[in-house]
């Protein structure tokens, strides 16, 4: 079966999409453009079968936008 094998469902939500928009710079290497999601996920299976809570958003290497959670209990 197909199970879930990062090298070949990462493309499906990185380099296909970008390579479909025609986006330039793309990947991880010097002189691209170090666009990047930092995701709560122990495994790319969790991230992507959960929809991982972003923790971060990094646009042109500088932080775009952070995500913080916060807990507590209820009086009860």
């Amino acid at each position: 079966g197909f199970g879930w094998q990062p090298e070949r469902v990462l493309p499906m939500v990185s380099e296909v999409p970008a390579r479909v928009l025609k986006l330039s710079n793309y990947g991880i290497a010097v002189a691209d453009e170090a666009n990047l999601v930092v995701l709560d996920a122990a495994t790319w299976h969790d991230a992507l079968q959960f929809q991982a809570l972003k923790h971060a958003v990094v646009l042109r290497g500088r932080v775009a936008a952070e995500t913080t959670c916060n807990s507590r209990l209820a009086k009860i």
